[in-house]
């Protein structure tokens, strides 16, 4: 174990498991990787045989709009994902829908809290169910008061199979991801995480629950916050100062569920001074809400803070108020496939009255809804999705999409304003033709009617 001084600041825990060996030239290997948005996302470098359809790519400088799909208010989109072929999929409340390369409907199917892809195009589907339901083979029967159920669609959206986990989804389901051996990892706050074999037979349950990705060596990473203490496994748990203070933590696992590393991100040594606001004393939450994986098996994390975190080292601040709400921070990182910090940074502040990302962290910070902020390309860099904060009464924000070199962390890409239309960041993914698909809210027409949008950018 090795722990990085300075207060309760990094718990970096290796584990006693013995990993694949990472032969680092493009992440090749056997396994399965995450290359683009966070929950759930497969790799889209366009690299594999087949090449995508040349009329999936968008032309045009960095950050130029293609396509663009208007949905209709409260449509959701905070889970989205993109296929090789340029194919997007995201969750509504009238379940999950795909759409073709150019944001054209290919189907709707009318269940799911949460949806991933593999490399051929077929979509996992989950979330939790109360009562008897027909999943499109048959009926099933939730255990007790609430179940979580799998299914696997094909590419134009028939059922393959369809099946139920008898694990309690009593909070919902968090996040999905799809290894390339067909193992599937389904998280909720209930239920911890569990993997399946590629027939939804459950191979191993983990105490964790979080964001998922998995890597190309078909090691699970997953990311997110806990209070009081954490099982990771293999005898190594995690902490915070009481069972009320909130830190983030990151762990990953082998593939037959052998812990390998944990860190955990917490509090500054306190006292901490925020200028223009006083000395923090009392501990405060640091939550992670994504989590990606690249070709090269590095991690990339977001997440936010109230009042302060350490984050690999460094101290930062937010100011704790503003005129039209509260401020969090936010952060981005990432890890070589080693644990080592490449980078690690604050970002954009945000209004933590709206979701950041999608996630609507610090209402529920140990259940938050599902969301994909965070996208990594095949080169490396790092996209994520948030909201900037407003300065008039209620609370507004605007969205706010940034993407961060793959070294350095500087950001050589952000879309937003700070003018309006106010709104705020849903998902994010990275499609077969390395084009950025990025969903947001927009308060248009007006504040009572927000839209939902969602739209292919130029890389």
């Amino acid at each position: 174990m090795r722990l990085v001084q300075g207060g309760v600041i990094v718990a970096w825990i290796l584990g006693a498991c013995t990993s694949p060996t990472r032969d680092g030239v493009n992440g090749v290997g056997e396994g399965s990787g995450d290359s683009d948005a966070g929950p759930g996302q497969d790799h889209c470098d366009g690299g594999a045989p087949d090449a995508p359809p040349s009329t999936c790519a968008v032309t045009g400088a960095p950050g130029t709009i293609g396509p663009e799909l208007e949905l209709p208010p409260n449509a959701g989109a905070a889970v989205v994902v993109a296929d090789r072929d340029g194919n997007v999929l995201y969750v509504g409340p009238d379940g999950v829908t795909k759409l073709d390369a150019a944001l054209a409907p290919v189907y709707t199917y009318p269940h799911g809290e949460v949806v991933a892809v593999d490399d051929v195009g077929h979509a996992f589907v989950a979330g939790a169910f109360r009562e008897p339901t027909e999943f499109g083979t048959g009926v099933l029967v939730p255990n007790d008061n609430v179940d979580v159920f799998l299914v696997e669609l094909s590419p134009s959206g028939e059922v393959v199979f369809a099946t139920q986990l008898g694990e309690c989804g009593g909070d919902g389901v968090r996040s999905i991801a799809v290894a390339r051996d067909g193992r599937i990892a389904i998280s909720g706050a209930d239920m911890g995480t569990v993997v399946t074999d590629a027939h939804g037979a459950i191979v191993f349950r983990l105490a964790p629950s979080g964001a998922l990705a998995f890597d190309t060596h078909g090691e699970l990473v997953i990311a997110g916050a806990f209070a009081g203490e954490l099982d990771l496994g293999d005898a190594h748990r995690l902490s915070t100062t009481s069972p009320s203070d909130i830190d983030a933590f990151v762990a990953r696992y082998d593939e037959h569920g052998c812990f390998d590393f944990g860190i955990q991100l917490g509090d500054a040594p306190l006292p901490v001074h925020i200028d223009g606001y006083g000395d923090v004393t009392t501990p405060r939450t640091q939550v992670i809400d994504g989590v990606a994986t690249g070709l090269d098996d590095s991690i990339a994390i977001t997440g936010a803070f109230l009042y302060e975190i350490d984050l690999f080292g460094a101290t930062l601040t937010e100011q704790p108020s503003f005129p039209s709400g509260h401020l969090a921070g936010t952060f981005v990182a990432k890890l070589a496939a080693d644990g080592s910090v490449v980078f690690a940074r604050s970002t954009w502040s945000a209004n933590e009255a709206l979701p950041i990302g999608g996630l609507r962290i610090f209402s529920a910070p140990l259940a938050p809804s599902p969301g994909t902020a965070i996208a990594v390309d095949a080169t490396g860099r790092v996209v994520v999705s948030a909201n900037t904060p407003g300065n008039t009464q209620p609370p507004f924000a605007y969205p706010q999409l940034t993407r961060y070199d793959a070294v350095t962390g500087a950001s050589d890409l952000s879309i937003g304003n700070t003018i309006g239309p106010a709104g705020y960041g849903l998902g994010v993914a990275i499609d077969g033709c390395a084009n950025l698909v990025w969903a947001r809210l927009e308060n248009t027409p007006s504040l009572f009617f927000p839209h939902v949008f969602i739209a292919k950018l130029a890389p």
